[in-house]
């Protein structure tokens, strides 16, 4: 293979209205044909980043059920650190450590949840990629997403 000779293009990137272009290619392209190339790409702003598949009633269950899953995980881990907190009594190393999950549950309801939400409902990525690396992390498994 000699040193001109492209390895990759980016028709990965919008199936095959991209198959024609290299890496190098997008370099050498006008403002103008640049814009037709990149205009069927599905970006944040644009009709295509919802799932077609999704019927409103599937679209609005989703949504409702993440809506009441986040809110009784809040209120009731919120619940069990107000009591734990409040009575003396209950300050042992069983029921620190009780405080410490509700605390952790709270943390992983806070930021995972949400994620989730939106990567059932659309189809690209649009949340950045620092919140791509991290919710993995918060997860503690390794990420599927490609960023």
């Amino acid at each position: 293979m000699g040193e001109t000779e492209v390895i990759t293009s980016v028709s990965a990137l919008n199936g095959d209205s991209m198959a024609n272009y290299s890496y190098e290619d997008l370099y050498t392209l006008n403002d103008d044909d640049l814009d037709s190339l990149f205009q069927s790409m599905p970006y944040p702003g644009s009709k295509n980043i919802w799932r077609e598949n999704l019927t409103t009633f599937e679209l609005t269950a989703k949504i409702f059920f993440y809506v009441l899953i986040f809110s009784v995980a809040i209120v009731g881990n919120t619940l069990v650190l107000v009591v734990l907190i409040k009575k003396k009594s209950m300050r042992n190393v069983t029921h620190m450590l009780i405080i410490n999950l509700a605390i952790s549950d709270i943390l992983v309801t806070l930021f995972v949840p949400w994620i989730h939400l939106m990567d059932d409902i659309m189809v690209i990525w649009i949340l950045g990629p620092f919140i791509c690396k991290f919710e993995p992390f918060m997860q503690g498994r390794q990420s599927y997403y490609q960023c």
